[in-house]
Formats: C-alpha cells, sequence, structure tokens
C-alpha cells in the first residue's frame, strides 16, 4: 500500500473528506488523522494512535540489527579463543543471545522517546495547527480517492511514503469487527 498525505487547519473539512471516503468504500483502517490530541478529540476524527506516534518498531529493529552485529563479534571472540567443545563456547552463545536481546530492547526504549520516523516532517506543522490526513491505499483505490480529495480546496497533498502492510489493515479491519461482535 501507498500513503498519501494531505495538510489541512480546518478539522471539519478532515471530517468530511473522511466520510466522503468511508462512503466511497475505503476502510476506516485506511484513514488516520495525525493532529493535537484536543483538537481532535473534540471532532471526533479517527486519529494516529499513541503506539504510533512513537518510533518503538523501527527504533527495536535498528537495535536488533545493531545486537545482531555486536553478537556476531562475541561468537567471532569464541571461535578465535580456541574454544572446542560445548562447555566453551556455552557462556558466549548466551552472552551473544543476551546481547542481542538487550540491544533490541533499548532500541525500543530509545523509540518510545522519540517520533515516528514517517511522522517528524510534519511536526512543526501539527505543533502550528494543522492536521494530517494519513490515507494508505491500493493502486485501484487512488483514482476514487484523487476524486473526492480535489472537491476540498483546503486539503494540500504533502507527498507520499510507505504505507501500512495490507495484512496490518485486515487485521485491524478484523479486530474492529471482532469487537463489535462483542457482547
Amino acid at each position: 500500500m501507498i500513503r498519501h498525505y494531505f495538510i489541512s487547519d480546518d478539522l471539519d473539512d478532515l471530517n468530511a473528506v473522511e466520510q466522503e471516503l468511508l462512503e466511497a468504500g475505503i476502510d476506516p483502517a485506511q484513514l488516520r488523522v495525525l493532529s493535537d490530541h484536543n483538537q481532535s478529540n473534540a471532532h471526533k476524527v479517527d486519529e494516529v494512535d499513541s503506539l504510533s506516534r512513537r518510533d518503538i518498531i523501527h527504533s527495536g529493529l535498528v537495535g536488533g540489527v545493531i545486537g545482531l552485529g555486536v553478537a556476531a563479534i562475541i561468537i567471532g571472540v569464541g571461535y578465535y579463543s580456541g574454544a572446542s567443545s560445548l562447555e566453551t563456547w556455552l557462556p558466549f552463545i548466551f552472552l551473544s543471545i543476551v546481547v542481542a536481546c538487550f540491544c533490541t530492547w533499548e532500541g525500543g526504549l530509545f523509540g518510545i522517546q522519540v517520533s515516528n520516523v514517517q511522522f517528524r516532517r510534519f511536526e512543526s506543522l501539527v505543533q502550528q495547527g494543522y492536521h494530517v490526513l494519513l490515507i494508505d491505499m491500493k493502486k485501484v483505490q487512488d483514482e476514487n480517492i484523487r476524486q473526492i480529495v480535489e472537491k476540498h480546496p483546503k486539503l494540500q497533498d504533502a507527498g507520499t511514503g510507505q504505507g501500512r502492510p495490507d495484512w496490518v489493515v485486515s487485521s485491524h479491519k478484523n479486530m474492529s469487527a471482532f469487537i463489535k461482535a462483542m457482547p
């Protein structure tokens, strides 16, 4: 999926765009608004969740890659130290596992402190009172969405990015249906 970003200073207009997109068959899981919490709550728009606002996943993956690199160095030290039996290899193996997990964990903790990489370019705009509409769309939906967006002159195209994978959107849709079906 491709993510399209649109900027507006009018939440009512974004709400109208969102309703038109929903009526056109776009799944609610494909639409989110990046905005100041106080304003978006008053207008009942689907806001980007707090977990997605943080860079936990990306930073955790970076930490994991660093951890795997350090673990490879530890295994290399074990290999070149002349460890020949299982008993002499076990400390190196366990240490490499612990270090890889620790680096992944630390990366995630760092990610809690910083904004999502995909949303950093919009931080100053959101602080100035603007709102960003995020639409994760398939190529077949592109023309439909473009027609709806063109009806709203207050929306400014802010570019594209990598959207959420299809399976994440469908999982969100299925989870929402499950929650609605439960008593």
